[in-house]
């Protein structure tokens, strides 16, 4: 006849192999949150450069010359993710979103 401590430890293990499928279901989801913090510890919105004005006006006019070193240190700063084709993200302040762009 099973124990009481031998249905928990059972229970417990089948609890950790369901949460385990269910991190690895949604890992996606949890891994491109949009919430971020900007470099003034305030709430911001992880998106496109091209998505956050105060960033993409710094780095804008670059065309076909290459980032300036300044401009690789502040994209490298702001930086929390890339999109799924390799596009860099920052992190932007809600007041500096282009809200026309983001989803």
């Amino acid at each position: 006849m099973p124990t009481v401590r031998g249905l928990l430890l059972f229970s417990l293990i089948i609890t950790l192999c369901l949460s385990e499928r269910t991190v690895k279901k949604y890992r996606r989801w949890v891994v491109d949150d949009t919430g971020c913090r900007t470099l003034d510890k305030e709430s911001g919105r992880c998106v496109l450069v091209d998505q956050c004005r105060s960033i993409s006006d710094l780095v804008d006019g670059r065309g076909d010359h290459p980032a300036t070193e300044e401009q690789k240190v502040l994209l490298k700063l702001h930086a929390c993710g890339v999109d799924d084709w390799g596009s860099l993200k920052v992190c932007c302040s809600y007041d500096d979103l282009s809200l026309e762009d983001v989803e």
